[in-house]
């Protein structure tokens, strides 16, 4: 009983293996068929995200010029009861606001005194 199973094994794996080969040759025959016609895919307009770069950097200037920021993954805005962060989203073209404060009366001062000015800014 055990021979058998380790046979049927066998003969499944090495149908799994030439399998994978042959999907391998596939793909590379079809890969050099795509490279052939890379100049037939048509194009859509996008949205250019330079935009956003310039916006990030412009209110971490602004920022620098009163607070410490930090530019490590954002613009990290310190404030004497916490901070406020900008950054660029990973999944689409805006920026991202962040904030924390120790109380709700300084956060609500926080994001205010971020929001005006990104929204003074962009």
């Amino acid at each position: 009983m055990a021979k058998s199973n380790t046979l049927l094994i066998l003969f499944f794996g090495l149908c799994a293996v030439n399998a994978f080969s042959q999907s391998q040759n596939t793909a590379l025959r079809d890969a050099k068929t795509l490279c052939n016609r890379i100049g037939e895919i048509e194009q859509f307009p996008n949205y250019d995200e330079r935009g956003i770069d310039a916006a990030y950097d412009a209110i971490a200037e602004e920022f620098a010029k009163t607070n410490e920021v930090i530019t490590i993954d954002g613009a990290r805005i310190l404030f004497e009861n916490r901070w406020g962060l900008v950054r660029a989203s990973n999944t689409q073209a805006i920026l991202v606001l962040r904030f924390e404060a120790d109380s709700e009366e300084n956060l609500a001062k926080i994001r205010q005194t971020v929001e005006s000015k990104v929204n003074e800014l962009i």
